[in-house]
């Protein structure tokens, strides 16, 4: 459900945001695992940061024509406060994204909702004033 969920989103923002450029978590991938291989910094990653540093790609990601990256992610289910927390933050500290957008089930939405309030308020805390928000998911 999820990666279809994903491809419904995809074909929204291409439709209404026609003039971004709209690229997949399968795209982002694949030209960092060529960056890693070469041993050159990645494009598309997050680095999220926890006990050990991992890399976390975006369900979508769309760039504006000025260059402005916006993070899409779909949730379907609940996950644990703290590391939604943890990845909505990292999300919003990666320097080459411009604004977070989660996209939320009825199940999962009210957990996401505390989870973006607490993560805005420690990015509001570090200058950082960067949108995240929180909606139904699309259709």
């Amino acid at each position: 459900r999820h990666d279809k969920l994903v491809v419904d989103l995809a074909l929204d923002l291409m439709i209404n945001k026609a003039s971004h450029r709209v690229v997949t978590e399968r795209e982002m991938r694949r030209v960092d695992t060529q960056n890693q291989l070469a041993s050159t910094d990645p494009v598309w990653v997050t680095v999220h940061t926890t006990a050990k540093s991992r890399r976390v790609y975006p369900d979508l990601l769309t760039i504006a024509p000025s260059g402005s990256r916006v993070v899409h992610e779909i949730e379907l289910a609940s996950k644990a406060h703290s590391r939604l927390v943890s990845l909505m933050l990292s999300h919003l500290d990666n320097e080459a994204v411009g604004s977070v957008r989660y996209y939320a089930s009825n199940d999962a939405r009210a957990g996401l909702e505390r989870s973006a309030e607490e993560a805005r308020t420690v990015a509001m805390s570090r200058n950082n004033r960067k949108a995240l928000t929180v909606i139904g998911l699309p259709g």
